[in-house]
């Protein structure tokens, strides 16, 4: 089974188009058109200069970081403004000075009706991505917000799901302008208990045994993953040692741990650089119809 189980995944990682893999530069992903660069109706080569793309990222804990998500994003050239809001920072009131905002995983509960100091703040700027447009992904806790903020429910689950996961994908990530690159089933990590429905209108793009939405994307650019693609070794080594059961659940009896974190960390690096681009289009759109936003800070 470990044989066979390696080799599919090394079938389906090579099966990926050759600027999808880690080693190379991923391509710009098709976007919704919405996101596309408006043309110029005049046919003029005239074009408004450019600038990188600015990520909010908000981090609940302090080793729970966005990891390899922000090498990649680093790469793509863009700006990112990481606040770990476990060690009190400030979060801004708004998302005008953002292109993207990404909200990590931590211990909190979405269930807590008193929630954490600034889940009112993290749950403001969730409904302004979502009501504005703006590129948003959600990483565990990020996920269950969205989901919530979408008019999702979130619940207990039915048994924690600890260390690497069996997920599959849907059918509709096939069409996905990120998660598209995943293939059809992969171990993931984990790290969790809670849960969300899945909003009205939202799509399905990976699912497991016990947590049906394990990626979803609500509207065009909004998304969230239930497990930890972010996830790196410094992850999995101080959350081995904080959760209960995690040594016993972490590697399935026919899987190679370090064959699951290569291969997960190959298929997200192209989602990550898949990502950057969505932000990246979306940016430049933006700058595009609203010039003044070129001499922002």
């Amino acid at each position: 089974m470990r044989e066979r189980y390696r080799r599919e995944h090394l079938e389906q990682l090579n099966a990926l188009p050759t600027s999808d893999k880690i080693d190379y530069a991923v391509r710009t992903p098709a976007l919704p058109w919405a996101l596309q660069t408006p043309s110029d109706p005049n046919g003029s080569a005239t074009r408004i200069r450019r600038k990188r793309g600015r990520l909010l990222v908000v981090q609940h804990v302090s080793f729970a970081g966005p990891g390899p998500l922000r090498a990649h994003l680093e790469a793509a050239g863009l700006v990112l403004d990481v606040i770990d809001v476990s060690a009190a920072a400030a979060l801004p009131s708004t998302l005008e000075h953002y292109d993207a905002l990404v909200v990590l995983g931590g211990p909190q509960s979405v269930l807590d009706r008193q929630g954490w100091p600034t889940r009112t703040q993290e749950a403001t700027l969730v409904a302004e991505a979502l009501r504005d447009e703006v590129p948003y992904l959600g990483v565990c806790l990020g996920a269950q917000l969205l989901g919530v903020e979408a008019r999702g429910v979130a619940y207990r689950g039915p048994a924690a799901e600890v260390g690497w996961t069996p997920v599959a994908t849907t059918a509709q990530c096939a069409f996905d302008p990120v998660f598209r690159v995943v293939p059809r089933r992969l171990h993931v990590m984990s790290s969790h208990v809670d849960h969300v429905s899945l909003p009205a209108g939202a799509t399905r793009l990976m699912s497991s045994s016990a947590y049906p939405n394990q990626a979803f994307r609500v509207g065009r650019i909004a998304w969230g993953t239930q497990f930890h693609p972010e996830a790196d070794a410094a992850f999995a080594a101080t959350r081995r040692r904080l959760v209960p059961g995690w040594a016993e659940d972490e590697v399935p009896a026919n899987g190679d741990e370090r064959f699951f974190e290569r291969h997960a960390g190959a298929i997200f690096a192209a989602v990550f650089s898949r990502f950057a681009a969505v932000v990246d289009a979306a940016a430049t759109r933006r700058r595009e119809l609203s010039p003044a936003l070129l001499n922002r800070p």
